[in-house]
């Protein structure tokens, strides 16, 4: 499968200089109050460039890319191997990443999905900076999306002061605090300003019917799928990276979560 070979040149890259780690889940700070939520929209217009090769071809972590439109450097002890997206797209410095990337289901909060490898909807969970490197350099919609899978414009990550008060709703994120054990805390984005505590191993994925990377699975007895509600064009891809949730909280979620979602019968 393709997110297993992309998976393996990074570990072996990565192996190479001796690194490892985990995905960093560092918050951008966001503005105070509820975001403004459109979900027949277009996305505002590209990311600009940065002025200088350092901000343009790196996050502040140090993860580089290479080539594309800025041309960004390749070569030396950081950009040993470059994997270029696609034509008009950076590609990764593997030697430059400190972690292994995991495939974006249920990105920690924080974290953005990229396809930081090549195929659009091949998404990584990277820290925010990452994916505004990558949206800087080229990404296309398909491949740089927030952790709802709506589209990314590099707005920040909204963080209001109060939290929602409907019952058997798990939120989490700004005045909602973390998750309890056991969960973790995923999709907040500008379209929703707070995200939904999920189990850490949640029983299915790709529940709607329709998956990128497997056959779509089944939810338990008593669950429901849940999909986030974003733009009209990216509603797809979210679609694809749907996930099971106890069936009060899925049908509370679909009704009550700011930004909207929908809780279907596992397809």
């Amino acid at each position: 499968m393709r997110w297993e070979n992309t998976l393996a040149l990074l570990l072996s890259a990565i192996l190479a200089q001796g690194c490892s780690g985990e995905t960093s889940t560092t918050q951008p700070d966001g503005p105070q109050g509820d975001a403004s939520v459109d979900h027949d929209g277009d996305a505002p217009p590209p990311i600009d460039a940065a002025p200088d090769a350092a901000t343009q071809c790196s996050s502040p972590e140090g993860i580089r890319v290479c080539r594309g439109p800025a041309n960004c450097p390749e070569g030396g002890a950081e950009c040993k191997t470059c994997t270029q997206q696609a034509a008009a797209a950076a590609g990764a410095c593997l030697e430059s990443w400190p972690f292994v990337p995991k495939p974006c289901w249920l990105p920690a909060d924080g974290d953005a999905c990229a396809s930081i490898f090549g195929a659009p909807d091949d998404l990584w969970a990277v820290p925010f900076s990452v994916a505004e490197l990558y949206a800087r350099n080229g990404a296309g919609a398909d491949s740089v999306r927030y952790a709802d899978f709506g589209l990314f414009t590099g707005e920040p990550l909204p963080a209001p002061s109060t939290c929602p008060s409907a019952v058997n709703v798990p939120a989490c994120g700004g005045a909602c605090g973390g998750c309890p054990t056991g969960r973790k805390c995923t999709g907040r984005s500008p379209l929703h300003p707070f995200g939904l505590c999920v189990p850490d191993s949640p029983t299915g994925f790709s529940c709607t019917g329709s998956s990128v990377i497997s056959k779509p699975e089944s939810c338990p007895k008593g669950s429901g799928c849940f999909t986030f509600q974003v733009e009209a064009k990216a509603q797809p891809l979210a679609d694809r990276y749907s996930f099971c949730l106890p069936i009060l909280e899925c049908v509370a979620a679909a009704a009550s979560l700011p930004g909207g979602g929908e809780c279907l019968p596992p397809g």
